[in-house]
């Protein structure tokens, strides 16, 4: 998604001093990424090269084609053509657990952190369906929303009745 081709390991630095990962655990890290492999070494300098799949999108699957649409600024809903093997999804926003994704009402569980910043799920299912991915807090927010809308409807009712009343009554006396 940045389009990063290189990837450069610093085994020279005093990691303790920043207070940042060693460059060991840094390797296993790197040595275990899907699409990143050691490509040289020059001294204390590891080069690694990263793959960069055909087709990176917002929501992408480098096992399988598939399409989105944007629903809302928190709902996506992925179409899932012809699924014969269990597949990753990536979401390339940042990682959240809230990030829920659903196949006919059904969370996906397997919900995980990829790229050290984005969501990833594995999908087991076959065959066509959709997918939906949802950022639960917002249903909170729009309920809230619907509450203070209705509740606001009605205290104008209100107003405008007492105020309607007020009128009629200053009239008869």
């Amino acid at each position: 998604k940045l389009d990063i081709q290189y990837i450069i390991l610093h085994n020279d630095v005093d990691w303790e001093f920043n207070g940042s990962t060693s460059p060991k655990e840094t390797e296993v890290y790197l040595q275990n990424q899907p699409g990143i492999s050691k490509y040289m070494s020059f001294g204390k300098l590891d080069f690694y090269k990263v793959e960069i799949p055909g087709k990176i999108d917002l929501i992408y699957s480098p096992d399988m084609n598939l399409t989105y649409e944007k629903v809302s600024n928190t709902t996506y809903q992925v179409d899932i053509k012809d699924a014969g093997n269990p597949f990753s999804m990536y979401f390339l926003e940042q990682f959240d657990p809230s990030w829920e994704a659903y196949i006919n009402k059904e969370r996906i569980d397997n919900h995980s952190k990829v790229f050290s910043y984005a969501n990833s799920w594995r999908v087991d299912k076959k065959g066509d369906y959709s997918i939906i991915i949802k950022y639960t807090p917002q249903q909170a927010l729009e309920k809230g929303f619907r509450i203070t809308v209705v509740s606001l409807f009605f205290m104008i009712i209100v107003i405008v009745v007492s105020f309607l009343r007020a009128k009629y009554y200053r009239i008869l006396f």
